[in-house]
Parts: structure tokens; sequence; C-alpha cells
């Protein structure tokens, strides 16, 4: 039988066939297409993955990190910041505020003069913003004459970059160099005084105990507005406290608002008081502060507590002690030295608080009792007729000195004591190897003794 063909089937009528369908779209990185050259093209910046030839890959974190955020962690300490700067230079250009963090950072002066270098460099060492960082942190350093140098190297000068010289120099206590800066600062004009030029200036004349400048300075802030601003009342009445012109003193405490009144306010006024040896007025405005809700510090104590001695207060002397066991004040480190003086002083009523806090200077409060200390002690003891435990007070320091000594012999001869007056004598004598005033006191001691015998083989 004869096989059957079967013819191929013809275009349909019905119109072409559909097209097959396509293979699904590849999604990846499109292929590079090399160049014509076939050079690869070298990165010039770091890439995803990638770090461009001889420098570091940087951290995934910091590698797409823009300037700003590299300015804000150059914040942290020079340890971490100089590490983040050397990945900034290598992604981009540092602008003005790259520099200042580091230049406040900078742990040693020939850091800080590497880095004013790097700024020179880039042409930022003379951005006031830059310029004002780095003077600050060059007088910081005691580079005066460094910092001198780059101040005249400005063209344009503002208020900051003058309070920056100013307040260095007050710092390092170069109060004429303080005040030519402000006088070249007022002859220049163009530039308005701010509150901080105001106190730095203020600084200087309390420093010098110049009352003619700062009177003229104190017109001139009340001519600029500052004279109801609280740092600038503060600097004044510490001024005219220690010019023992405390109306005046008092004057601007007063003209200050009691809501702006801080801690350095009062205890100026305290300060004020005290310097004039005006205890009563100490009195009335520690009785002041009490009313209100600040907590008095060691400068408060230091103030307050010879008032209370030499005003026979010994109510408030202890309400004072009190405040200062239970406040912490002492534990914490910020009883110094004269507040430690100041309380030992209370010769009335407190005797044994007195021996006590001098035991307790070095065991509870890490204070090493001096020789002032001591003599104090002694003297308030003296005073009280306990002779025998002033002696021993006397015997507990290693070397005294002859102020105890010396208080010791006054008491002895105020209580009518000739045998312990006549030792407290020859231990002075002892004590004093140079100088006639121990062999003056044995003498009137031997001729208030009537021994007008041993007064001869002494005078001789």
């Amino acid at each position: 039988m004869a096989a059957v063909r079967v013819p191929r089937r013809g275009p349909s009528v019905r119109g072409p066939a559909p097209p097959a369908p396509r293979a699904p779209r590849r999604v990846g990185p499109p292929r590079r297409i090399p160049r014509r050259d076939h050079v690869p093209r070298l990165p010039l910046r770091s890439r995803p993955g990638r770090a461009a030839p001889g420098r570091p890959a940087p951290p995934p974190r910091l590698r797409a990190a823009p300037l700003p955020c590299f300015n804000a962690a150059l914040s942290l300490p020079h340890a971490l910041a100089l590490p983040l700067f050397r990945r900034l230079l290598a992604a981009h250009s540092p602008d003005a505020f790259s520099f200042p963090p580091l230049f406040s950072s900078a742990p040693t002066s020939p850091h800080l003069l590497a880095l004013h270098a790097l700024a020179l460099r880039f042409g930022l060492a003379h951005d006031l913003f830059c310029a004002s960082a780095l003077l600050r942190r060059c007088l910081r350093f005691g580079l005066a004459d460094h910092a001198h140098r780059l101040f005249d190297e400005l063209r344009h000068r503002d208020v900051v970059v003058w309070n920056s010289m100013l307040n260095g120099f007050v710092k390092l206590g170069c109060f004429d160099r303080a005040t030519e800066c402000f006088r070249k600062m007022r002859e220049e004009g163009g530039v308005e005084i701010s509150s901080f030029t105001v106190t730095a200036i203020l600084s200087v004349c309390t420093a010098t105990a110049d009352l003619r400048r700062g009177a003229a300075v104190h017109g001139l802030s009340v001519k600029s507005g500052f004279d109801k601003e609280a740092s600038v009342c503060n600097a004044l009445i510490d001024l005219y406290g220690k010019c023992h012109q405390v109306h005046d003193a008092t004057m601007v405490f007063e003209g200050l608002p009691d809501t702006d009144k801080d801690l350095f306010s009062w205890n100026s006024m305290l300060s004020a008081h005290q310097y004039s040896v005006d205890h009563m007025g100490t009195m009335r405005v520690f009785a002041r502060m009490r009313r209100t809700a600040l907590l008095p510090d060691a400068v408060t104590v230091a103030a307050v507590l010879p008032a209370c001695a030499q005003t026979a207060a010994l109510q408030v002397g202890r309400e004072v002690h009190g405040y200062i066991v239970t406040s912490g004040l002492a534990c914490d480190g910020a009883l110094d030295v004269f507040a430690c003086n100041a309380l030992a002083d209370i010769h009335s009523g407190l005797l044994e608080e007195g021996k006590g806090f001098l035991k307790r200077m070095k065991e509870e409060f890490g204070l090493e009792p001096q020789l002032e200390h001591y003599a104090c002690v002694t003297d308030m003891l003296g005073r009280a007729g306990r002779l025998d435990e002033a002696r021993k007070v006397i015997e507990e320091a290693v070397d005294v000195g002859a102020g105890a000594w010396r208080t010791y012999l006054a008491a002895c001869r105020m209580h009518g004591d000739k045998e312990r007056a006549q030792e407290a004598a020859r231990m002075l004598m002892m004590a004093e190897e140079s100088g006639s005033g121990g062999w003056v006191l044995l003498a009137n001691t031997y001729g208030w003794d009537g021994n007008f015998e041993e007064l001869k083989e002494v005078s001789q």
C-alpha cells in the first residue's frame, strides 16, 4: 500500500501565529563594556567593596559618610578623632569646621602646631572660626607669642577673636597684655563689645586692684546695656569687694533681680563683707541666702565661719558645721583648706568639734593638716585654759614649727602658768634657729617670772 504524504500546512487564514514567549529578563549588574583602548578606569574614590590604589578601605559605616558627619565625629577625644581625620582627608577636602574640634582636643603644643601647619596648607588657618579656636588653644598652652603673631595676621577680627585673646591673656596672668588688647579693641572700632569682654577686663581690674579702671568699665557696661547681666554684676561685686568698697558692691548686688542671683553672686557679696571685716554684714547676707533655694559651698563656708567665731554666733556655727557633715561637702573633696581653717578657728563653744575636725581632716577628708591648723587648734585650746590638751596637739605634729609654740607660750602667760611658759619659750628658741625672736620671748618670760639671774644670762 502506497505511503500517503501529508502536505505541509500553509499559512493560516486566521492570521500569523503568536510569537513565542520571551525568556525572563535577567536581573543583575550590567555588563561593563570595555573602552576601545582596553584600558580599565581606576576609581578616584572608594567604592563599595573596593579601595583606591594605595589607600586602605574605610570601614563600612564611613565609606560614604558626607563631610558634615566627619566634622561631627571629630569632636571625639583626640586619640579617636585623629584616625577619623585621616579618613576624612582620603575622601574629602576639609573645611573651616573640620579643624576647630582638633584644635580644642590637641593634647600637647607640638600636636597643636602640627595641626596649625596643616590648616595653613589647606588655606583655613586665617578663617575666623578656625582662628578663634586656635587662639584659645595656643593661649591655653602658654604660646602667647605664637597666638599674637597669628592674631596680627588676621585681616578681619570679630568680637569672638578679640575675646579669645583677652580671656587667654587673663588666664595666663598677662594683665598688661590683656589691658593693651582691650585698648586696641576700643581704638580700632567696628567691633561691639560683649558681656564676655566686660567680665574679662573686670577680672584684670580685680587682680590688679585697679579701682579707677574698674569704675570706668562699670560705666561702659551701663552704656552698653550689660549692667543687668548676672555675670557682669558678679564681676563688679567681686571687684568692689576686694577693693573694700562694700557700699558699691551692695548697690550692684541689690540692683540684680533676686531671680538672677546665683551662688557666685551670694558668695561674692559674703566675701565682700568678709574682706572689710564686716562680720555682722556677713551674717545678715547669709541669713538672706538661707531663705533661697541655693545650697552653700566651700566658699560660702569659708566666709561665714570666721564671722560666726567673731560674733559668737554659736548656733549658726553649729548649723554650718552640721551642713558640712550632712551634705557631704567635705567627703566630696569640695571643702578646701581655707574652709577647714575657718572651721577650726571657732574658739567659743566648739572645742571638741574643732579637735575632732583636726583629727578627721586626714582620716575622712583626705587633707593633710598644715602648721597653721595645729597652731589654730593650739590657740583654741590655750584660750580655753586647756593647756595639757594644747601641748598634746603640738606633740602630735612631726614638725610643728615656731607658730604653735608661740601660740602656746601666749596661752601659758595668759593663764599665769610660769613653768609651762618657760618650757614653751625654750622650745620656741629651738624651733627658731635663725633670728632673735625666741631669745626675746625667753628673756621676757624670765623677767615676768622674776628670774633675773637667768634673764641676765640670756641677755648676754
